[in-house]
């Protein structure tokens, strides 16, 4: 609110001083955690967000991209980085506001058939880029691209989700649970806990004692 105050009366100066302008719309970027979960209250004050992927990511997950020891670890196709993305589209438009992205990912013929699936308005690239995208986006359809977005947010719903089955251990005193079997992944694709990744052969069980035999998880499932 404070920097809108300080927009609005610069311009209202320019004015005074007899500059013929029109105020521009104001936007806020989207790049660290906090801006996404505050995304809905964030857009109620501005004409419109953009999300920088390349920060938001860094700091989602804690990774330095320009640090050696650890830039494998970066990684734009997260489960964590996804889900913030469609918040924030959902936050957005929620308000009747357009969102936009830019960075690595607005630029990847990949994520934008994820991006453009997920709502968003407005894409940033570079130039070298736009051939790329423009094919994928015009070979594909809505409703191709609805079928992918919902296999890849797979992992956030299923994390969110996983049924127990405590019952079908020995010891009923554990709090184990499974992630849904082949009637609810497709059947080449099942999913790790612990990474949220999805990937074949995959172990579907986890167990949340942790003095209970991994061995026993791996070899148990639903």
């Amino acid at each position: 609110d404070e920097a809108l105050v300080l927009v609005r009366r610069a311009y209202d100066e320019l004015v005074e001083d007899g500059w013929d302008i029109s105020l521009p719309p104001i936007g806020v970027m989207v790049e660290v955690p906090a801006a996404v979960y505050q995304a809905r209250q964030l857009a109620r004050r501005v004409d419109f967000l953009s999300v920088g992927s390349n920060d938001l990511t860094q700091y989602l997950l804690a990774v330095d991209r320009n640090n050696t020891r650890v830039a494998d670890l970066y990684h734009a196709y997260h489960p964590a980085v996804l889900g913030s993305l469609l918040n924030v589209v959902d936050a957005a438009h929620a308000e009747g506001k357009p969102v936009g992205i830019c960075g690595e990912l607005a630029g990847d013929p990949g994520a934008v058939l994820l991006l453009t699936a997920m709502g968003y308005d407005m894409l940033s690239m570079n130039d070298n880029s736009l051939l790329r995208v423009k094919a994928v986006v015009r070979a594909s359809t809505m409703s191709d691209l609805k079928n992918l977005l919902t296999t890849a947010m797979l992992p956030i719903r299923l994390m969110k989700s996983a049924p127990y089955c405590a019952a079908r251990w020995p010891n009923p005193g554990w709090k184990s649970y499974c992630l849904p079997g082949p009637e609810c992944l497709p059947a080449s694709l099942s999913i790790t806990p612990e990474s949220g990744e999805v990937r074949p052969g995959a172990v579907r069980c986890r167990n949340l004692a942790p003095t209970a035999p991994r061995r026993l998880c791996e070899q148990k499932r639903c």
